[in-house]
């Protein structure tokens, strides 16, 4: 068998197989180098899915005569400088898009520089060129892309229906408006709008105004990379990740590594398979990345990536525990019914948009106020100074006061007036009639006094009046974190160790199971410890909180609401439930007619 040269043409069918996948594909190559010219207002046309036509019309600084010939030459490109290659600052810089869709297609392009007499209409097709000549002087370009996988019909069978395809194209497009803020984009499919975004609503646009009404600011930077962007409280969640926007220096990517930090950003905050609604953005030097592990540059590699992953977490959680400190009542319910974990109807944030970004700047110095300022007619027995592992462990109890305030203030959860079942608290707010599910909030409570406990270095332990000698390999790597939940550990010869103290929390067959989980899945290296951490406490919460069926009495359950507001994150207990539900008191009227 011969070797040999492949002619040009199967070479950029052979390209076409790995940067065209589908129409999606054609339409973020075309929008790519249309944002790359300068582009200010960007068009784009679908027909029949993308498969009969796909038209990409832009403003941009247009071409050359002698320049589209070139562009339809593989490795052709005004974006890559050849003396540092990693410096990646535009997004097309493959030269490899243009050549390959023009390969599998028959494209027209109309082209023209500003200032000139007029432009240029250039035929292509299957990667030939069959004519050019002159058009009117309109400074941009339009490229026409007609029977795709013409060339290549066994392709065609690969493609979704022409309503997958046409939704595929709409997702992708709303996700290249949210990185490009400064151009204006409008989606047509069969000659109808759908899709028209402008600089200052294109996030109502794109993911819905709900979210808008229902997400938190996040800003970080460490050790020269930063991030930005919006992300959604707890209660306004999606059944899946498709609702998560995150991109790198401008280029919208889908990447294990920031779908890890949000997972771990939201441990105990959101039910299980539940998934929060984000836009985040990474900027990082382009020589600490590579944009083209893939061929269609949707995926990345850091060079490490631990530094970006610990920022999102912190940027992402230090956003959370702001905004749930603020207000309970602020934050906890709003939701929306059609994307939200929670079906029933809560009572959304009656905030315009223009106030919101107001209200959360005010958030840190509210919170800080009110705190200062609680009231202090409140007096509380010494039980509650006690330690927790008494009160709310082992007795399952909490500190109870002395003296119930009637007065209600606003913002918090006010005062109770009964119990339910057993289960829920009722009580009566300035902002209406609050429902408490009374394990779930005390779950949360007990748990954030854990976690608050171990960033203090003041966890309980209990001393063995006899060590306990376990074989058990590899315990090197984990004691320093076993520490930090109360274990007290030596290493002896031949893989043994010594368990000299245990966590008070914990009976002696506990510890010893939780050692030796602790210690197996400190030695997987893609379990976090973090999140390991997280898991096990939740567990110790809940198991340890006051449970539904117990009778609590009236200053009881205001003690509960108190801890409530005090406490991070009391919205959501650990598995992501929420906590309690608020019917204002305009719902209220609307349910007895009388608005």
């Amino acid at each position: 068998m011969n070797i040999r040269v492949l002619s040009d043409s199967t070479i950029n069918k052979i390209a076409a197989g790995e940067v065209i996948e589908r129409p999606l594909s054609v339409i973020k190559e075309l929008v790519e180098n249309a944002v790359d010219a300068g582009a200010q207002n960007i068009t784009i046309k679908i027909e029949r899915g993308g498969r009969t036509l796909i038209s990409v019309a832009d403003d941009g600084c247009g071409m050359a005569q002698d320049d589209v010939p070139l562009a339809l030459t593989r490795h052709a490109t005004s974006k890559l400088d050849e003396s540092d290659i990693t410096d990646i600052k535009f997004f097309g810089f493959r030269g490899e898009a243009l050549p390959s869709i023009a390969s599998v297609s028959n494209m027209t392009i109309y082209t023209c520089k500003e200032g000139a007499e007029h432009g240029w209409e250039f035929g292509i097709e299957g990667g030939v060129e069959v004519y050019k000549k002159p058009c009117r002087a309109v400074r941009g370009t339009v490229i026409h892309v007609r029977d795709l996988f013409f060339s290549t019909p066994s392709r065609l069978k690969f493609l979704k229906s022409e309503s997958r395809e046409a939704a595929a194209c709409i997702d992708l497009v709303g996700r290249l408006a949210l990185s490009n803020t400064t151009v204006n984009f409008e989606f047509f499919i069969n000659d109808v709008l759908h899709l028209k975004t402008f600089s200052e609503e294109r996030i109502s646009d794109i993911i819905g105004e709900d979210f808008y009404h229902n997400s938190i600011r996040v800003k970080g930077e460490s050790n020269g990379v930063s991030v930005s962007g919006i992300v959604s409280v707890p209660t306004f969640n999606h059944g899946s990740t498709t609702k998560q926007f995150f991109y790198v220096n401008g280029r919208s990517v889908r990447d294990k590594i920031l779908q890890q930090a949000l997972h771990i950003s939201y441990a105990n905050l959101i039910p299980h398979k539940r998934y929060p609604v984000v836009v985040l953005f990474i900027q990082i030097d382009p020589k600490l990345v590579d944009v083209n592990v893939h061929p269609t540059k949707s995926e990345v590699r850091f060079f490490d990536e631990n530094i970006v992953k610990n920022l999102v977490i912190r940027a992402v959680r230090a956003a959370l525990e702001n905004a749930t400190s603020s207000s309970i009542l602020e934050v906890a319910h709003k939701s929306n019914t059609d994307i939200s974990y929670n079906k029933t109807q809560h009572i959304l944030n009656e905030t315009h948009a223009s106030d919101f970004e107001q209200n959360f700047e005010m958030h840190k110095d509210d919170v800080i106020h009110r705190r200062h300022n609680f009231d202090k007619s409140i007096i509380y027995s010494n039980s509650a100074k006690q330690d927790y592992k008494e009160t709310a462990i082992q007795k399952a109890e909490i500190a109870q006061p002395l003296i119930t305030i009637n007065r209600l203030k606003e913002g918090d959860l006010g005062n109770a007036l009964f119990q339910v079942d057993k289960t829920y608290i009722v009580a009566e707010s300035c902002n209406g009639l609050v429902i408490v599910d009374q394990h779930a909030a005390h779950e949360r409570i007990v748990l954030e006094k854990m976690k608050k406990e171990i960033l203090q270095c003041n966890i309980s332990q209990q001393r063995l009046l006899m060590p306990i000698i376990l074989n058990i390999t590899a315990v090197k790597n984990a004691q320093n974190n076993l520490a930090l939940i109360g274990f007290e550990l030596d290493v002896l010869e031949n893989n043994l160790i010594s368990v000299k103290s245990i966590p008070a929390l914990l009976s002696q067959e506990q510890a010893i199971s939780l050692l030796e989980t602790a210690i197996e899945k400190e030695c997987d290296a893609a379990h976090n410890v973090i999140m390991y951490l997280e898991e096990l406490f939740s567990n110790i919460a809940c198991k340890n909180s006051i449970k539904a069926g117990r009778q609590l009495n009236i200053d009881e359950m205001n003690s509960i609401l108190r801890e409530m507001e005090q406490t991070p994150f009391a919205s959501q207990c650990n598995h992501g439930r929420p906590t309690y539900k608020l019917f204002s008191l305009r719902e209220l009227k609307r349910l007895f007619e009388r608005t």
